[in-house]
């Protein structure tokens, strides 16, 4: 990946930085402007709605997202709107670098992609040249990642404790003993438990799952 610091391996030509919250169009909109059957309060109403698709909270991390893209592009000399993938991936890895969790990192690419719909750009996810970037995002989530803790199975104690909680002789409380044991007598996932159906019991027979 090319390094940012070295002019003869710019990633983006020029530096441009956009405003912070890119609007949407609205009626002085060269584009809107060819739609005269579209009236100012209709556009408002979308605009309306199109400011209600992120909550308040998610805006104003999106916002601190973004002008941390907007300060790493301006000391780098590269354009915010429209990104290059390849820069936003190399902005993404210094993030990450940096300490910023995985969850923060993915956050800030999120605004990122945001930013330029808002402006009506496609997202650098979504442009020639994401591949790198969806990578670099993988790696990151997989080196500063919290692994998930692996469960331990349930043994026969286990079990014989469980099947003991389940008390009476309704309906009920007979069918989930009886699933829970054969469940573990068979070591069944629990999606073939759930897809069991009575004509699938025979008294003798063996169950296989494809």
């Amino acid at each position: 990946m090319s390094s940012p610091e070295n002019p003869s391996n710019s990633l983006v030509p020029s530096a441009q930085v956009a405003p912070i919250n890119p609007p949407v169009p609205d009626a002085a909109d060269p584009a809107v402007a060819n739609l005269p059957s579209l009236h100012h309060a209709e556009i408002a109403t979308a605009r309306r709605y199109a400011d209600a698709s992120r909550a308040a909270s998610t805006q104003r991390a999106y916002a601190s997202d973004w002008r941390h893209f907007s300060a790493w592009c301006l000391a780098h000399g590269l354009d915010t709107l429209p990104a290059d993938p390849r820069a936003v991936a190399v902005f993404l890895s210094a993030e990450a670098e940096a300490g910023s969790a995985p969850l923060t990192v993915g956050r800030r690419l999120a605004a990122i992609g945001w930013m330029h719909r808002r402006a009506g750009l496609q997202p650098p996810q979504a442009r020639e040249g994401a591949a790198a970037l969806l990578e670099v995002m993988a790696g990151i989530r997989r080196s500063h990642g919290i692994a998930p803790a692996r469960k331990h199975a349930a043994d026969a104690d286990v079990l014989r404790d469980v099947l003991r909680a389940i008390t009476g002789d309704d309906l009920r409380s007979v069918r989930d003993r009886a699933v829970l044991a054969f469940g573990m007598a068979d070591a069944f996932r629990r999606s073939e438990l759930v897809a069991l159906r009575l004509p699938d019991l025979e008294r003798g027979a063996m169950l296989e799952f494809g």
